[in-house]
């Protein structure tokens, strides 16, 4: 009987122990939790267990077993979660000499016990024990380290593994709701050292959203106490909006210790957007090629119109980034000259239109060139005269289908409200151009409820989704940044020998080779601050003017009829540069330039000059830069730190109070060269110099020179960056 009895709780424990551990392994895999309030229910198949075997022991023994035995032998059972069995010992041992498989039951039984105590108390302690457990593994991992408790933060720290909370001034209450919901936070305030000694160990970035509520000048003096400890791998990143990004830079970030100043960025999360929206979807990738002579100048009797449906905070970004980015030029009379974008609103509400953007375009660009010296900039786009009007009005569904037609094509920008009522409005789009081709409709989609929008083939393209933008790569290793960074440590920075970049110097070395190189170099933490230190002490409206370079690099792509895409593996290298140069004609690269006619050509290289001076004109006047008159303009004398010479020139900016005297046309360039000529040398003649190719000439024409120089690098610079160009598939 009693081994029976032996056998029947050894099978009993056994499927106790399996159940156990598969409970645990279910919670872990469907709840990502190993210890849970539910393993309570362990209590009852140990004390059955505990119980059974107690009452087995009794009865072996002899002892007298009633209703008050049976009732005591209940809190004998439960003694034994408290590890008194003491008493038991003696009888355990008779039974288990006579019947040996009771020393499995035992030990089974116990070790079930002793588990279900651990499991049970540490199930109300589980969430801060697993948060303790988080921090400590971060503390010796990279991670990303979000300041303050906030919308943005939790949606962010939803969407990446590798980060926390910096829980500044979370309650107790709050603190115990984020570690439920399984958030890991550390809750100190701004004066834990203990959070310095860890912040040393690896590298961290610090972000702060704009809804966290967080002081901003704080935090910064803050991070600056732990930079000086480390002065590598700590980074600090603001979400501002577009309009504050001046006052921060100003105000913040030059303001800040020199030690960390290089460190702090500031980024938009509608700039963001816009900016990733521009490098995807730039309008020469939708354009037909009937709408581009051979030279890529737009021909006769074409427009190109841009539509935004709603002008929210979205919208306004990227009105404000398409009208930088997409610059097209026409041919008259054998002169380049400028075709701006027609661009439309409709928006029902009048306080929509009232804002920084617009009214930049239509006030003060108009007031702020009325006493020009050099001729007045092109228009950045022909904006059309906006009053409010209900995009869902008969007179705006009439003006949208009249922009469509065969000699046009047509961006639609919808941002109205929620994704299902932008997506509606863009259906209705579709129905009311039915019969058309030359569109295309970009609807903003958050999918903050995780609908499949893009689902069918059609006109329709989404973009702006949340959860791209709450991630590692877009915030922090923000890749278009990255793009232009790369590029100004590589041509800017080559001459320093520690970085290993001063082979890329060889105009014989492909930009594969070149990739692999800054590759090599950025793989080193050191080298990785460098270049962030070296992005830094360039001017703000510098780094910019370099960003949105880099951004444009796929509208010019386009422009020349390639396409473009990621590096699938090292022998994927697409086309030729050679292949590349049958559509990049540039007849004065040979010449290094010195034939000053060659920059009045019409050739597609002139083409892509002339439109990089109209981006570069609407870069600067959108962030505030006026002409620079000719009375501000003076002769100064520098010593050239190569050459040790005595070097004469007129310095035609002043970047302190947002001058510049290339704010003008493309060939009022000319009138600057002219003029700075006439200053450094008034006893000769320009056309003669011009002719003869004189020295003072060759100085001055760089400012011609300097925009084909870079699209000179235009297929190298895409293999830096990892990418590779294509033939692009033929529109009509």
């Amino acid at each position: 009987m009693f081994f029976t009895a032996g056998i029947l709780l050894l099978i009993f424990a056994t499927v106790t122990a399996v159940f156990i551990v598969y409970t645990m392994w279910h919670t872990l895999r469907k709840e990502k939790e190993l210890i849970s309030k539910k393993h309570l229910i362990y209590f009852v198949p140990s004390v059955i267990l505990i119980y059974a075997l107690l009452l087995i022991t009794g009865i072996y023994r002899g002892d007298e077993i009633d209703f008050y035995y049976c009732f005591n032998l209940v809190s004998s059972a439960f003694d034994v979660f408290i590890f008194k069995i003491s008493s038991f010992i003696p009888a355990m041992r008779q039974i288990a000499a006579e019947y040996p498989i009771f020393y499995a039951d035992y030990i089974l039984t116990f070790t079930i016990s002793i588990a279900t105590v651990i499991l049970s108390v540490a199930s109300f302690f589980s969430a801060r024990i697993y948060n303790f457990l988080r921090k400590i593994r971060f503390c010796f991992r990279d991670c990303d380290i979000l300041i303050g408790d906030s919308e943005s933060t939790l949606k962010y720290l939803k969407a990446n593994k590798n980060c926390m909370m910096w829980g500044v001034g979370v309650s107790r209450k709050r603190y115990a709701e984020l570690l439920k919901e399984g958030y890991c936070v550390w809750r100190s305030g701004f004066n834990s050292k203990l959070f310095g000694v860890f912040a040393r160990l690896r590298e961290r970035h610090f972000i702060v959203f704009r809804d966290s509520g967080q002081p901003f000048f704080k935090i910064i003096e803050y991070f600056s106490k732990l930079k000086r400890r480390n002065k590598k791998f700590l980074f600090l990143h603001f979400e501002v909006n577009q309009e504050e990004t001046k006052f921060f830079k100003d105000e913040f970030i030059a303001k800040a210790d020199e030690n960390s100043r290089a460190f702090i960025s500031c980024f938009g999360k509608y700039e963001l957007i816009a900016r990733q929206f521009v490098w995807e979807y730039p309008l020469t990738k939708f354009i037909p090629r009937d709408f581009y002579r051979p030279n890529c100048t737009v021909c006769d009797g074409k427009e190109i119109n841009v539509v935004f449906v709603g002008f929210g905070k979205v919208n306004r970004q990227m009105f404000r980034m398409c009208a930088m980015q997409f610059q097209f030029a026409a041919e008259q009379n054998g002169e380049l000259v400028s075709k701006p974008i027609h661009f439309y609103v409709f928006d029902k509400e009048e306080t929509s239109l009232h804002n920084d953007t617009l009214t930049r375009f239509q006030y003060e660009i108009k007031e702020a060139f009325l006493e020009s010296d050099f001729p007045v900039p092109e228009p950045i786009c022909d904006l059309d005269d906006s009053k409010p009007l209900d995009a869902h009005s008969v007179a705006a569904k009439q003006k949208m289908r009249s922009l469509v037609h065969k000699n046009s094509y047509t961006f639609f920008i919808v941002s109205l409200d929620d994704d299902i009522a932008d997506a509606s409005y863009a259906r209705t789009l579709e129905h009311l151009l039915v019969n058309e081709s030359n569109y295309k409709i970009f609807v903003r989609a958050k999918n903050k409820n995780g609908e499949n929008l893009s689902c069918r083939e059609s006109s329709v393209l989404y973009f702006g989704n949340d959860e791209s933008f709450y991630t590692h790569d877009c915030i922090v290793n923000d890749e278009l940044t990255g793009f232009a960074q790369r590029i100004n440590l590589l041509y800017k920075h080559v001459n320093e020998t520690s970085l290993g970049l001063s082979a890329a110097q060889d105009e014989k070395i492909s930009g594969e080779e070149k990739r692999k190189l800054v590759d090599k170099c950025l793989s080193s933490h050191q080298n990785r601050a460098y270049m962030i230190e070296a992005w830094s002490k360039l001017e703000t409206i510098k780094q910019y003017s370099n960003l949105y370079h880099a951004f444009n690099l796929p509208f010019k792509i386009h422009m020349l009829g390639f396409s473009m895409r990621k590096r699938k593996n090292p022998e994927d290298v697409g086309i030729s540069e050679a292949k590349f140069n049958e559509k990049y004609v540039n007849s004065g690269k040979a010449d290094q330039y010195c034939d000053y006619s060659f920059f009045f050509k019409t050739e597609s290289s002139n083409v892509l000059a002339f439109i990089e001076h109209s981006r570069w004109n609407a870069l600067y006047i959108l962030y505030d830069y006026v002409q620079m008159k000719k009375s501000e303009m003076k002769i100064s004398v520098k010593i050239d730190q190569e050459s040790r010479k005595t070097v004469r020139e007129v310095v035609h900016q002043d970047n302190e109070r947002k001058r510049h005297a290339c704010v003008t046309t493309y060939r009022g360039l000319d009138s600057l060269i002219r003029f700075k000529f006439k200053l450094l040398y008034p006893e000769k003649d320009f056309d003669k110099a011009v002719s003869e190719r004189d020295e003072s000439i060759l100085q001055l024409k760089d400012l011609y020179a300097y925009d084909y120089m870079d699209l000179d690098r235009l297929y190298e610079e895409f293999h830096v960056l990892g990418y590779v160009i294509d033939e692009s598939k033929k529109r009509r």
